[in-house]
């Protein structure tokens, strides 16, 4: 009587523990259908999300300034386009706190020839003129090294930050959008909080076909 009152009482505790475990979509970064996203990820497209007051479409990348290549990350006017389609590499262990992706490298789907980097890696510009820190696509010399880092802002709405290389944990600051002198929403390394983009995941694979080429 006493060994079955004693299984009794272990299996009674183990059950009130694993009750109240997070499930583990709780520690997730999510698409837009709930899912969770791998840390390897297929590949999405980043999307305004509805309460962002940026408003907008999809990220995406064109030319600015003199270049002769598409290394500028922006976001598109028109809600209905989704963008370029980006993939990441992230190491769960770096995680930090439940809905986070820390150290994040995102690259573009597609390796753009015209940039002579693979893989086509998102990285930060200085603009001595600007003087502004603005999201690019690999292909300058003159680059700041650093990661990015995916944190849940809204329900299934994110913030996309930028992490300067150094000592671990590192200072990450977020993107927004900016609206340059030929009306591209380029995305830039601001300090402040208000004008936090705020983007959410969309698989490649939902989305309508869309044919982009670049050299």
């Amino acid at each position: 009587m006493e060994m079955r009152t004693t299984t009794f009482f272990v299996l009674f505790l183990l059950s009130a523990f694993t009750s109240y475990l997070p499930s583990s979509t709780a520690f997730d970064v999510l698409d837009i259908n709930g899912d969770s996203v791998p840390y390897f990820s297929d590949d999405y497209f980043l999307i305004a999300h509805e309460l962002s007051i940026n408003g907008g479409g999809g990220l995406d990348i064109t030319r600015t300034g003199n270049e002769t290549c598409p290394l500028s990350v922006i976001q598109n006017t028109n809600s209905s386009d989704y963008g370029t389609p980006i993939k990441f590499r992230v190491d769960p262990s770096d995680f930090p706190a439940p809905g986070v992706f820390n150290y994040v490298n995102i690259q573009l789907s597609s390796d753009l020839k015209c940039s002579g980097a693979a893989p086509s890696d998102w990285t930060a510009l200085w603009d001595d003129e600007k003087e502004k820190l603005y999201v690019k696509i690999k292909g300058y010399d003159n680059t700041v090294s650093g990661s990015f880092q995916i944190r849940r802002a809204l329900s299934l709405g994110y913030n996309l930050l930028f992490c300067p290389s150094g000592p671990r944990p590192r200072k990450c600051t977020y993107l927004a959008v900016e609206v340059d002198d030929e009306e591209n929403r380029r995305l830039v390394v601001t300090e402040s909080y208000e004008n936090r983009l705020v983007v959410k995941f969309k698989k490649l694979e939902e989305a309508p076909e869309k044919s982009r080429a670049y050299d």
